[in-house]
């Protein structure tokens, strides 16, 4: 799951997340509009894998610049822990497990 806090001062009416693997193998774009949420589920990530993220508010005159990119890892798949991913929010980090 990736959360952003909304801009200040500018009106907002969406956001696009923009999902990256490290390999360039792929790379996924998923524009929410008419929106209040301010989190994103990421979704088909393989394990052990290194990936990116970056958010953009969307406003009524086009998008703003992409966040700082997030770098993540997700982790491998164990016989005594179910697939999780190494997540990130701002400057703190946790597991969210699959």
């Amino acid at each position: 799951m990736v959360t952003w806090n909304v801009p200040q001062g500018d009106t907002v009416i969406g956001y696009s997340i923009s999902q990256q693997r490290q390999d360039g193998l792929m790379q996924r774009s998923i524009r929410e509009v008419n929106t209040s949420s301010r989190w994103c589920v990421l979704w088909d990530l393989d394990e052990d894998t290194h990936y990116s993220v970056q958010v953009q508010s969307v406003g009524p005159h086009g998008d703003s610049q992409p966040s700082r990119a997030i770098h993540f890892r997700t982790l491998e798949r164990s016989d005594h822990y179910p697939a999780g991913v190494l997540d990130h929010q701002m400057n703190r980090r946790w597991r969210a497990w699959a």
